[in-house]
């Protein structure tokens, strides 16, 4: 499970679900969202696409 948590580490996203971790899975997730945050996306647009993205496996 992939959780986004504010700055005061309270959650507010699950952006993905899986049977078992697969750090290539969360290493791509970070590092599609450093690349929207980089591109000016706001945080709510990345977390919509990475819920898009990771779906429930």
């Amino acid at each position: 499970m992939l959780v986004l948590v504010n700055a005061g580490g309270e959650p507010f996203a699950v952006v993905q679900v899986q049977r078992r971790f697969a750090p290539e899975a969360v290493s791509h997730s970070l590092a599609l969202a450093a690349s929207l945050d980089a591109q000016g996306y706001s945080v709510n647009d990345i977390i919509h696409i990475l819920m898009a993205e990771g779906g429930q496996v």
